[in-house]
């Protein structure tokens, strides 16, 4: 039978780029979701990086990621009458997704106390640096501010160095992945109960959730993560190829026996194969220098590609460095319809990846771009019944 996931909830977005991805992916698992923008239309349409789109006009290629398949309605909140109109639109909606703080939502009566008055069934998501309670709900935050503040940043890089943080908004997509799966399970649990819930997202809560290399056990023996740079240990790591970099973790016995056969077979270096290199990798630490440099010379021999299907078909671990152009031509996500073409209606047809997550059924896909307040008439007539006569009143006097 034919399905989409969320089709029939609608979904209120507030959020600025902390939170965009996740009213774009509850869009691509077929909620129908609202951006309210200011008239005029969101800071979030000048996002970087900018691009110049096919009639010449310059266009943040962020947005046009992050609205695909939303819809857009243009409310002035800080009056009477669009905040009216707000109010309406949320006792018919679902979820409301919100990335301001605690403080500023209060004073603008959009927190969850004030929404939750006129819809006890509202699923309010928010998505901030610190989360909504505690000593540092009012701290201001970003993406690079998330991954210091998790513990993460000092753990990358090279030991000499400054820490390094991940680029593309990595911080930002891990809590919008965290409000998405809260949501779709507040969803299910108001299915039981008809009551709405508060789902309260931190960046830093979310960051420091999606790795290893910051945990309890460093403070309690009393020291921290030190940085190690593109080297974990012997044949562990980044090594060259002849057109970039391949990652290497053969961390058990038995995937360190199978790379020690390759670099016996292929560079006559039979010393690899010996029992004093055999074992847990603590065996191998004292001659990382030794095995780093075998490895090297062997990595070097290949492309990239041809070192990761070699590797993987020995059974060790192993992936491609990959620049972004790479992924275009990845044969794996080929196979699995990792890019599809959509049509983003006046910018276009775009090839772009595919929604995260994949359904059968009606709903999975991304629809166009919208202009600024292109479904006023839709929404605010359609849904709440606004009269036409009323709607242009209220555009020539700026409230839409």
């Amino acid at each position: 039978m034919s399905i989409a996931l969320l089709k029939g909830f609608r979904v209120i977005d507030l959020a600025g780029e902390p939170g965009a991805q996740a009213g774009r992916i509850l869009s691509d698992l077929g909620a129908e979701v609202v951006m309210v923008e200011p008239p005029g239309g969101s800071p979030a349409r000048s996002v970087p990086p900018l691009v110049a789109g096919p009639d010449g006009e310059v266009i943040s290629a962020h947005f046009v990621y992050m609205a695909a398949g939303k819809r857009s309605v243009t409310l002035d909140l800080a009056g009477d009458e669009g905040y009216g109109l707000f109010r309406d639109l949320v006792a018919v909606s679902d979820v409301v997704l919100v990335t301001a703080g605690t403080d500023e939502l209060r004073e603008r009566r959009l927190d969850y106390e004030s929404l939750r008055r006129l819809n006890e069934g509202i699923v309010y998501a928010s998505v901030t640096a610190f989360g909504s309670s505690g000593p540092r709900r009012s701290w201001r935050g970003s993406d690079l501010v998330a991954w210091a503040s998790s513990g993460i940043m000092v753990s990358i890089g090279d030991e000499d160095r400054r820490p390094v943080a991940p680029g593309g908004g990595l911080a930002y997509a891990a809590g919008s992945l965290n409000a998405v799966a809260a949501t779709v399970l507040a969803l299910r649990s108001r299915a039981r109960t008809g009551r709405g819930q508060q789902i309260d997202i931190s960046l830093q809560e979310a960051v420091l959730s999606v790795t290893m290399d910051t945990g309890p056990f460093f403070p309690l023996e009393g020291g921290s993560q030190a940085r190690v740079g593109a080297r974990r240990g012997p044949a562990q790591g980044h090594f060259p190829a002849r057109d970039g970099f391949v990652e290497l973790l053969p961390y058990m016995p038995g995937q360190w026996d199978s790379l020690a056969e390759w670099i016996s077979e292929d560079l006559g270096i039979h010393e690899a194969t010996m029992d004093v290199f055999k074992g847990s990798i603590m065996a191998r630490a004292p001659f990382g220098e030794l095995i780093n440099g075998w490895v090297e010379q062997l990595s070097s021999r290949y492309t990239k590609q041809e070192f990761f299907v070699e590797a993987q078909r020995r059974g060790i671990p192993c992936g491609p460095v990959n620049e972004p152009v790479d992924l275009l031509s990845d044969p794996q996500l080929e196979a699995v319809g990792g890019w599809v073409e959509q049509d983003l209606g006046g910018l276009g047809s775009l090839r772009w990846p595919r929604p995260p997550l994949r359904f059968s059924g009606e709903g999975m896909g991304t629809g166009a771009v919208p202009a600024v307040g292109e479904h006023n008439d839709a929404v605010l007539g359609g849904v709440l019944g606004v009269q036409p006569e009323r709607l242009d009143l209220l555009r020539r006097s700026g409230c839409i």
